[in-house]
């Protein structure tokens, strides 16, 4: 009778050291979302639709939903944890396209900062925020919450 006890025992604990083992496994291999979301003067901007342009000093991510268009352009986005300024000064800027109205807000403000790179898959994350001034007008934009995600080819 004590054998069995002692076996039910073992079982049990084996079984949950198994258990969660397989949660730990799971967290770890959680699926990368490639993406660019951000709110646009009050207004949700969300795709999964993406164009990555590698280049010699700056990188392209380009987001279309309908006829919104978002480019970021990180100039040499090689260290994580890197923020770069989006105010004009730089390579590294982003323009907000609204294309049934044929408007384009160029950065004039902001920053995007790099929160994870893996230079071996090529995934990258990161968070951004600007303000934004029309090309060849006055209107403005203030774009918050800005997040990304993709996979730049190696």
């Amino acid at each position: 009778m004590k054998f069995h006890r002692h076996l039910f025992w073992v079982i049990s604990i084996s079984l949950l050291i198994v258990q969660c083992k397989k949660d730990e496994d799971q967290d770890d291999m959680e699926e990368f979302n490639p993406h660019i979301s951000c709110i646009a003067n009050s207004v949700d901007f969300n795709t999964n639709q993406l164009e990555i342009f590698p280049g010699q000093n700056a990188l392209q991510i380009i987001g279309t939903s309908g006829s919104e268009t978002l480019t970021l352009q990180i100039e040499n986005p090689q260290i994580e944890g890197a923020t770069v300024l989006l105010d004009g000064t730089t390579i590294s800027s982003a323009v907000f396209e609204d294309l049934n109205n044929g408007i384009q807000y160029l950065s004039d403000d902001g920053s995007l900062t790099i929160s994870r790179y893996d230079t071996t898959t090529g995934e990258m994350e990161g968070s951004f925020q600007f303000h934004g001034i029309e090309f060849f007008g006055s209107a403005e934009i203030n774009v918050i919450n800005g997040s990304f995600a993709c996979i730049v080819p190696q």
